[in-house]
């Protein structure tokens, strides 16, 4: 009896020593098997995850929150065990998920952001908060080249998304340029321009007193422009009082052109460059000859017994203004009958309005108000020749129509729009040099998109 006692005792001490020589590491014991820590910033920077086998060593990483001491990795959000700080010794175990736990400090931390143009004209740094994102600089240029984008590091492995990337230390940003002729951007193209007011203007409208005595039946560059816009087969106004679904697109709509199109003051395939005089009266010269001053190639013309203003810029054989070879997109590319501005893309938006200054986009599908040769406003630096106080200017002085689509998309109410349109200040930028839309989010706007063709 004492011999089978003793036995049963060394069966048990033989399985006591076998369980506890095993590893209470975190999760499992198998030396063979590769684990994997990850780091949780828990609202400050992420870092790198990191792996190895059991028994291995790692240094701890660090993690950066603006306002925050970094109290240490732990293995859970709050509470939990303290695992240690940067630089301090880990024992991998298992794998395992660490958090950083922080202190409020009371404090903003600021990062510098530096722009290495690679060669293309300087942009400057800029302090930003950390946990921000960064305001998106003008594009750099390049002689002969065309820019890309800004990466993340030296080597162009990663691109900096402006509208989700935030800033946790001082970084510098490296642009990409792509070979090429033209300096076009394919994000925005030229200036942002700011502050510009912006008036209601719709396919198939008839002259009258409310838009000027301007007729948009015929377009810029179609003078069956009107006609493309049908509802069940049928040329109607897109004017803003008919019925429209959720994307402001008239119910029924079966036409062929874009329902989000806008008007600039520029025409690259006619000598017209002012019609803002509607009629022959007692003093029919005032804004005609202000218009004159502008520009010592305009000359005084007359057109169906209205008074306009020419220039003798022109290349009858082309049949375009010459100042259109300086159009940013116009290299490389066989524009026989094709308008070089018709149909290309912007983006615009206005801040006081329901959408929150949200963007809308939009095709060139006409010329205009008024005037039609503002190369330096639309491809430049200047203000609009139809703002208030400047040469041939018109009530509502805007510098850019926008169709309902366009207005309503923005945050206008219906309450807002009258019959005959609504003026409110816009911001606007081009974003693409092709009228494919292609580069252009997806959105109302490409449910029909018009193309370049003129048909005059």
């Amino acid at each position: 009896m004492r011999k089978i006692f003793l036995v049963l005792m060394l069966l048990f001490a033989t399985i006591w020593f076998i369980s506890c020589g095993s590893d209470d590491g975190d999760n499992n014991n198998n030396n063979n098997e590769t684990y994997k820590i990850s780091f949780d910033g828990n609202g400050g920077s992420k870092p790198s995850d990191e792996s190895g086998k059991n028994g291995d060593i790692i240094k701890l990483p660090s993690s950066n929150q603006g306002g925050y001491l970094f109290n240490g990795w732990y293995t859970s959000k709050t509470g939990g065990t303290y695992k240690g700080k940067f630089d301090d010794n880990y024992e991998i175990k298992g794998n395992a998920v660490l958090y950083a736990q922080w202190t409020a400090t009371g404090q903003t931390t600021s990062y510098t952001v530096k722009f290495n143009s690679n060669g293309g004209t300087t942009v400057n740094s800029m302090d930003v908060k950390s946990g921000d994102k960064i305001n998106k600089p003008a594009n750099p240029t390049k002689n002969g080249y065309n820019f890309d984008a800004w990466y993340k590091e030296s080597s162009l492995q990663n691109i900096w998304n402006f509208t989700s990337d935030v800033v946790n230390s001082n970084i510098t940003l490296y642009a990409k340029w792509t070979a090429g002729s033209v300096l076009v951007d394919p994000d925005a193209i030229g200036k942002l321009h700011t502050n510009i007011t912006a008036s209601t203007f719709w396919a198939g409208e008839g002259a009258g007193a409310a838009n000027g005595n301007i007729s948009n039946v015929p377009s810029a560059w179609d003078p069956k422009w009107g006609d493309h816009y049908t509802i069940k087969g049928q040329a109607k106004e897109d004017k803003p009082f008919i019925e429209r679904d959720n994307d402001f697109i008239p119910v029924g709509y079966d036409g062929t052109e874009n329902l989000y199109y806008f008007a600039l003051p520029y025409n690259d395939g006619s000598s017209i460059v002012y019609d803002g005089i509607f009629e022959k009266d007692a003093n029919p010269y005032w804004k005609y000859d202000e218009v004159l001053t502008l520009n010592p190639k305009y000359e005084k013309g007359d057109l169906y017994g209205k008074y306009v203003v020419f220039t003798n810029d022109f290349n009858e054989n082309t049949w375009r203004k010459n100042n259109a070879s300086n159009i940013p997109w116009f290299k490389g590319t066989n524009w026989s009958g094709k308008s070089i501005v018709k149909g290309r893309w912007i983006r615009v938006r206005s801040y006081d309005r329901g959408a929150k200054g949200n963007w809308v986009y939009a095709q060139w599908l006409d010329a205009g108000p008024y005037h039609y040769d503002d190369f330096d406003y639309i491809f430049g630096d200047a203000r609009p020749r139809n703002e208030d106080g400047k040469p041939g200017a018109k009530s509502p002085f805007a510098g850019i129509d926008l169709s309902p689509a366009v207005i309503f998309k923005m945050g206008v109410p219906y309450s807002e729009m009258d019959a005959g349109g609504i003026n409110l200040k816009v911001e606007w930028e081009f974003v693409d040099s092709n009228v494919d839309g292609n580069k252009i989010p997806d959105g109302p706007w490409k449910k029909y998109m018009s193309d370049n063709k003129t048909a005059w």
